[in-house]
């Protein structure tokens, strides 16, 4: 991020930034499970620049809620309440990747095809019954 912010071109988002982070910390053990605090910390380490933010911290855990309910990432309560967040997307070598956006094209194109197959189904009715009038 260092060289980016050298060079004057892309600044990555708030958002961005901790998507790359969580990719990040994928070991070869999986995704590490992190809480927002360490998140943070990530990002910290990975030279984000959290100047334009009034509370930093505020907004890592608004955003990892955020993309947690749209379930771009992982995330999971613990027992003593806190909640934790993970990458849990596919994880094949750069975050952009083919691979990568393959592998999510596909994951949504399942979720979305029980939407679909009624949709269809739903419209052979209608035409089905608007034929038998």
């Amino acid at each position: 991020m260092q060289i980016f912010e050298e060079l004057g071109v892309f600044a990555p988002r708030l958002t961005d930034a901790i998507k790359d982070a969580l990719y990040s910390a994928y070991s070869e053990t999986g995704p590490r499970r992190l809480p927002a605090i360490q998140v943070k910390e990530l990002l910290e380490v990975r030279g984000f620049d959290f100047s334009a933010l009034a509370n930093p911290l505020a907004s890592v855990h608004s955003t990892l809620r955020r993309l947690a309910s749209q379930t771009a990432i992982g995330s999971a309560t613990e027992p003593g309440g806190s909640t934790i967040y993970w990458w849990d997307g596919p994880h094949y070598g750069a975050s952009t990747s083919l691979a990568n956006v393959l592998e999510v094209d596909r994951e949504q194109a399942r979720r979305m095809q029980p939407k679909i197959d009624s949709r269809v189904g739903e419209s052979l009715r209608k035409i089905g019954a608007n034929n038998n009038r």
